[in-house]
């Protein structure tokens, strides 16, 4: 199969999953955000089994957190009144600061994004996309993976496109292995979760003859493990891959027609925290 894959003019990629509810700005997920800072953080770290190594640590991230809890609210108020398309909430990362989480997990390098061999993509003459267009309803993506503490992010959306061009081509759909590609691609200039490339992981994925599922070939969020691929167990290949100019119109119909497709995004400190809602930020 021939991937048709975004390398947009944005710089990172980060996956992972909040799952909360939003009811005003009290409840979201299991946090009563009417409730004092102090008993709030003591709910994270049940919900997130936070042990610091000394006070000296806990109290520098009490102070995080309810910096950022501030934040939270702050900007809540402004979904209520309209003035935002998207709400934020208490998650996994609410203890850490931008610039931590950045260094973190955001990790996808850019340098190469435009080079080799990628073709580009051109969308079909006088086409109109419609409306919407959601690949979970068509049974193209499968359930929200967790990165965990590593910045492999790169990893995940290679894996996501492919799992989309594979089901398309076979109508099934298999959970591939991003350990796979953190194991087994540094010799095309990726460093595990400290970082990788978009292209050049495709060209692994192509050159290597395919790739594992996740079943075989499970997560770790490490990268201190040897390369383990088997040819055997390969469950997708791909033929090629292509890029997708630059601009929301060629977006938008590349993932009309195409599929789920690999991008990198800009973050800032409200992604971080994002929980429910349209995501539209001008300094994003």
């Amino acid at each position: 199969m021939v991937l048709q894959v975004v390398t947009h003019s944005l710089l990172v990629m980060v996956v992972f999953s909040t799952v909360a509810s939003y009811d005003g700005v009290i409840q979201i997920g299991v946090y009563n955000m009417s409730l004092p800072t102090d008993e709030l953080f003591q709910l994270f770290k049940e919900t997130h089994e936070r042990k610091y190594k000394h006070v000296t640590e806990e109290n520098k991230r009490r102070q995080i957190f309810a910096d950022n809890v501030r934040y939270i609210h702050k900007h809540n108020a402004q979904y209520a009144s309209g003035e935002s398309t998207y709400y934020l909430g208490i998650n996994q990362f609410t203890d850490m600061t931008y610039k931590e989480f950045a260094v973190k997990f955001a990790n996808l390098r850019d340098e190469h994004i435009l080079t080799g061999n990628a073709s580009i993509f051109f969308h079909p003459e006088n086409y109109k996309a419609p409306s919407s267009v959601d690949w979970r309803q068509k049974g193209y993506v499968t359930l929200v993976k967790n990165q965990g503490e590593c910045g492999s992010c790169w990893s995940f959306s290679v894996t996501g496109t492919i799992e989309g061009q594979n089901f398309r081509k076979t109508g099934q759909l298999v959970s591939l292995s991003e350990q796979q590609l953190i194991d087994c691609s540094r010799n095309y200039g990726n460093q595990g979760c400290d970082g990788g490339y978009l292209k050049e992981t495709l060209q692994y994925v192509t050159d290597a003859g395919g790739i594992e599922g996740e079943a075989d070939y499970s997560y770790k969020g490490k990268d201190v493990y040897p390369c383990s691929f088997s040819a055997g167990k390969v469950r997708a290949t791909i033929r090629g891959y292509s890029s997708v100019p630059d601009g929301e119109k060629n977006l938008e119909t590349s993932t009309a027609t195409v599929g789920p497709i690999a991008v990198a995004i800009e973050i800032n400190q409200n992604f971080i925290s994002y929980t429910g809602g349209v995501f539209y930020d001008a300094d994003c």
